[in-house]
């Protein structure tokens, strides 16, 4: 069943693992776009998209090509009913502002 989903990220300008800043920005918009019948991304890290793939699948998928320790990302369906979080972030505010979320 396709969901419509949103990723919002930020990318470490430091290279990890031999992975550049740029180099992990586009892995992660490739492998949204390989999941997706169709994406739309006309700003800076947020991509909206629509997939049959479903938010923990996309999720880990995501996370294979970052580097957690490092960068960060949130994915949500359109309507707020799910949500995943993944990698360095330090503001704990998130967890009252996102409804039915989970740290992967």
């Amino acid at each position: 069943m396709m969901a419509v989903y949103w990723i919002s990220f930020r990318i470490d300008a430091r290279t990890v693992n031999g992975f550049s800043e740029l180099e992990r920005h586009d892995r992660l918009v490739k492998t949204v776009a390989m999941l997706s019948r169709m994406v739309w991304g006309d700003t800076t890290a947020f991509l909206a998209f629509e997939s049959d793939t479903d938010i923990d699948s996309i999720a880990e998928e995501c996370r294979a090509v970052i580097s957690p320790d490092y960068d960060l990302f949130l994915i949500s369906a359109m309507n707020g009913s799910v949500a995943r979080i993944c990698g360095n972030y330090r503001d704990p505010d998130i967890h009252d502002l996102m409804g039915n979320w989970r740290q992967i």
